[in-house]
């Protein structure tokens, strides 16, 4: 994977963990804006940490910038580095309106409220909590979260993965997570980052 799709996506996540994050006020515009260039600015002066290891199922390494680390395990072969993304599911059957023309499926199961739908080969999925009780602040139900990151995602390119990605996003305030895997060949990438400490 190229240098420059590593930083393209490890920027988009950032954001999105941004706004999934459990934070207790919101601070203004500018302020946010000057966060986000001195994130930039430091980012690009930062050297990467590779580190590796070989695996039962191939080789793994991290490229480390600044706190966020994207592991790459690389497979035998396309069809088994496909297999290991088991959570991408192609969305056709939708019950939910999140705007900008994406429709996605919505369901609940003990506590929990799904939200998932595809953008190109991309599948996107929401856990959140149907108490209120146990949700990250600033989002009503897992609509209202889904709603922010397709907003995120009409001004933010998401490159396409060669065959499949997996965003998985976990609105419970106790545990908040995103998860990023994607696909190139035979070679599968994972961002997995907990949210609370942003």
């Amino acid at each position: 994977m190229s240098k420059k799709k590593i930083v393209i996506l490890w920027i988009m996540l950032f954001i999105i963990f941004m706004l999934v994050a459990c934070q207790k006020q919101q601070t203004d515009a500018n302020s946010e804006q000057s966060t986000l260039a001195s994130q930039d600015s430091s980012d690009d002066q930062t050297d990467e940490n590779n580190e590796t290891t070989d695996g039962d199922d191939g080789s793994s390494s991290s490229n480390e910038k600044g706190t966020q680390k994207i592991q790459e395990t690389v497979y035998s072969s396309e069809v088994e580095a496909r297999a290991t993304l088991d959570a991408y599911r192609k969305v056709d059957q939708t019950n939910t309106d999140l705007g900008h023309g994406i429709k996605a499926f919505t369901e609940g199961a003990a506590g929990h409220a799904y939200t998932s739908w595809t953008e190109g080969n991309w599948y996107i999925e929401v856990d959140f909590p149907s108490n209120p009780a146990y949700t990250i602040e600033n989002y009503e139900d897992g609509k209202d979260l889904s709603e922010e990151v397709v907003n995120y995602l009409e001004e933010h390119y998401l490159p396409a993965p060669d065959k499949r990605g997996t965003i998985e996003i976990n609105g419970f305030k106790e545990h908040p997570e995103t998860i990023i895997k994607w696909q190139e060949g035979s070679n599968v990438y994972k961002i997995d980052k907990k949210t609370s400490n942003l």
